[in-house]
């Protein structure tokens, strides 16, 4: 279960990182 759990964490990561830490320093992609 390990192997699945970390490439989806590392999607939601990506995921949070784009929709919220992004614009919040004016980077847009």
């Amino acid at each position: 279960m390990k192997e699945l759990l970390f490439p989806v964490g590392v999607l939601v990561i990506w995921f949070v990182l784009n929709a919220w830490v992004l614009p919040r320093f004016g980077v847009k992609t």
